[in-house]
């Protein structure tokens, strides 16, 4: 085991996941959110089986009764199933919030395009008079679309290329969050901090992962095994 291993990651805590859930505008107390806890669970889980770990491997390495390489298969295997105990959970937590998050993000898309032909006509009178306009005044109409709500306008302006309205493609993503922000502000928060709490427990989980393998020697494992099978090849050749 190497010096570095011997400690419990820090990245794998449950305490990095409690700041992503959102709190009562009043009484500062944590909003229950079903996917969030799910991953704090997943890191709790984490944090306590590399403990586990650590005493699994110090109670394998003390049995005299099995030859040091042995104990260190041992002690590997069996580590390695509380990895895999572990990792199965974040998957899962994962892959609950992030299906949370697309769903989120997929109501969120943009402004919704018209869907009759007078709705598209209005659509290209709009692109025809934003690109007749300056840069300044085609920023401060769209500004006040935002703050109106308007959004025919907004879906005329980013459901086009840049030639018919005149903003460029980082014009219009910088307009697609603002209308995200303004119109829909706790599923852009919720999306956000799911983003965040996933991005941490597979981190933490990452850091885990290296723990468990830095807590066996897999090379004397390997190099074991291989006079294993050198000398049973040998025996068989005799026979």
């Amino acid at each position: 085991m190497t010096k570095e291993m011997k400690s419990i990651p820090l990245s794998m805590h449950e305490d990095i996941i409690e700041r992503h859930f959102a709190r009562d505008a009043t009484t500062n107390l944590k909003v229950s959110d079903v996917e969030i806890e799910a991953i704090r669970d997943a890191a709790l889980a984490g944090r306590e089986a590399a403990a586990k770990m650590l005493d699994v491997r110090a109670n394998i390495m003390a049995n005299q009764m099995a030859t040091p390489i042995a104990n260190e298969k041992n002690a590997r295997e069996t580590i390695y199933k509380i990895w895999e105990v572990v990792a199965k959970k974040v998957d899962v937590a994962v892959e609950r919030a992030n299906k949370k998050r697309s769903a989120i993000m997929e109501k969120i898309a943009a402004p919704p395009q018209p869907k009759d032909l007078p709705g598209t006509m209005v659509a290209a009178e709009i692109r025809a008079t934003l690109a007749s306009m300056s840069a300044v005044k085609r920023k401060e109409a769209l500004s006040h679309a935002i703050a109106s709500s308007e959004d025919a306008v907004l879906a005329a302006a980013i459901n086009a290329p840049q030639i018919l309205t005149g903003l460029t493609q980082a014009e219009k993503e910088m307009l697609l969050v603002l209308w995200r922000k303004t119109r829909f502000p706790a599923e852009v928060d919720l999306a956000d901090r799911l983003e965040n709490a996933m991005a941490d427990v597979l981190r933490g989980a990452e850091a885990l992962m290296k723990f468990q393998f830095g807590l066996t020697d897999q090379s004397r494992i390997e190099a074991a095994e291989k006079s294993e099978h050198v000398a049973a090849a040998a025996l068989c050749a005799v026979n």
